[in-house]
């Protein structure tokens, strides 16, 4: 297949979908795009439905090897992974902040006895 990606010049398209799309396009099964680019299908069939991120670089370059995307496509598609990969740090990074704020505004209501405690058992768990 040469494709130049047409359907990652949508900016709401998420990778998940524009993997599908190239896969249907280009005829392949789950099963085949999975055993040509060495990756499991259950694990390409998370990342078609938005159940897993985007996956990293070098994935995507097994995945667009095995869709036989030329230059274009293949940079296109890595493009589309690490834009996504970007949103979902920003929005981690935003509910941190979220999260962050509004334990800040409970410390103030705690004694000084319930924070250590706490504190404990967050160590607890961290082990």
């Amino acid at each position: 297949m040469n494709s130049s990606l047409a359907a990652t010049d949508n900016i709401d398209a998420c990778f998940g979908e524009t993997l599908y799309a190239l896969r249907c396009a280009a005829g392949l099964s789950q099963a085949e795009l999975a055993r040509r680019s060495g990756l499991s299908r259950s694990y390409v069939s998370e990342v078609e439905n938005s159940k897993r991120p985007a996956p990293k670089v070098q994935t995507v370059h097994r995945i667009t090897s095995a869709l036989g995307l030329d230059e274009g496509g293949a940079a296109s598609l890595i493009s589309l992974a690490v834009r996504e990969y970007r949103l979902v740090q920003r929005d981690s990074a935003l509910a941190l902040c979220a999260l962050l704020a509004d334990i800040g505004a409970l410390v103030h209501r705690l004694s000084p006895r319930d924070i250590r405690r706490v504190h404990q058992q967050l160590k607890e768990m961290a082990t």
